[in-house]
């Protein structure tokens, strides 16, 4: 299918908070909003249609109606061209703020991440591809039960690092960006290119393969072009484009936003659990500030964080730089939970 251009842009109002529903209220609202759009551009396509079937002419038309009618001139004549376009609207969200935020979160973790990629020899371009799939955000958690800035599900993720009920590495950015480092290094040995490596990443090595397989080649863009199915559907399609979108956006974020922001880097040192210990005895070592000891463990889940000893023996833990010493001293003398 060929992508003509934006028929018309949606500004969403603020919506105030009614009775603690603010965010469903938003959604409906929204959706509606989009609804009436699409409904409105529809109409406009089968009324241009239904013209063009009586021998509408472009001398004939005006505002709207002939900016639409340009939009379709690399099409020629086909005869069902608004017809076709009106089964095929779709809404995309802008991601402008979004991609900001994630400019930003990006600040803590990517020299580390570069790091990484090169430790594993990888190209450290790949280290933005949390701009696409989680805006660096390490809350993020898809509804299919991916998590963290890397996105890995569940079964992927044990392959390569540690998720039970107290840990889940997932949501560690550095830990998962050396598990993401030999997934992609995976993926390329097998399928022999960074574009079917990285549409892999969201659609699946293998399932990428089989495509690879029946169409004869490796040029993702005559995959991107020729190929559709249930599962092979328009994120996959796209990711790879998405990731060269962000990639480049990112490289140009000053002359495309106005003064974007970096996080400065997180300074932290690693110590590992000398025994079953508490969540309580780790806020110690950070005299006591609990959001904190959170946002440098992010792997520790709820269950972890507990007055009972359950965060286990051995697990990786990061404390501030500046009380690394304290943590060390600690951790080498006489623990109780």
């Amino acid at each position: 299918p060929v992508t003509l251009g934006t028929y018309a842009d949606v500004e969403f109002p603020s919506v105030k908070d009614e009775g603690g529903l603010g965010f469903a209220f938003n959604a409906k609202t929204r959706n509606q909003i989009i609804d009436e759009k699409k409904a409105e551009i529809v109409a406009r396509l089968l009324s241009l249609q239904e013209r063009a079937g009586q021998g509408l002419s472009e001398d004939s038309l005006t505002g709207e109606d002939l900016r639409y009618w340009k939009m379709f001139e690399s099409l020629g004549s086909d005869p069902t061209r608004f017809m076709t376009a009106a089964s095929r609207i779709r809404f995309q969200l802008g991601q402008k703020d979004r991609f900001l935020l994630g400019i930003y979160y990006s600040g803590r973790y990517l020299r580390q991440m570069e790091a990484i990629f090169k430790e594993e020899g990888l190209p450290i371009e790949l280290t933005r591809l949390p701009f696409v799939d989680s805006s660096f955000n390490v809350n993020a958690r898809s509804k299919v039960g991916a998590s963290g800035i890397w996105q890995f599900m569940p079964g992927t993720a044990r392959a390569y690092m540690k998720v039970n009920k107290e840990v889940d590495d997932r949501n560690d950015p550095l830990v998962a960006t050396r598990a993401a480092a030999r997934l992609l290094r995976s993926n390329y040995q097998m399928l022999g290119a960074w574009s079917l490596a990285l549409t892999g990443y969201n659609h699946g090595p293998y399932g990428v393969k089989q495509v690879v397989e029946k169409m004869g080649t490796t040029d993702i863009s005559e995959i991107v072009a020729k190929y559709s199915s249930r599962t092979f559907g328009f994120a996959s399609q796209n990711f790879y484009a998405c990731f060269l979108a962000a990639l480049e956006v990112e490289r140009e974020a000053r002359s495309i936003f106005s003064e974007p922001k970096w996080s400065p880097a997180i300074e932290s040192g690693e110590l590992k659990a000398p025994k079953l210990m508490s969540w309580t005895l780790l806020t110690k070592m950070f005299d006591g500030d609990e959001a904190l000891t959170i946002e440098l463990n992010p792997h520790l889940l709820a269950r972890a964080r507990d007055s009972r000893p359950r965060i286990p023996q051995g697990t990786r833990l990061r404390v501030p730089l500046a009380r690394l010493k304290i943590a060390k001293s600690a951790f080498e003398g006489k623990l109780s939970p």
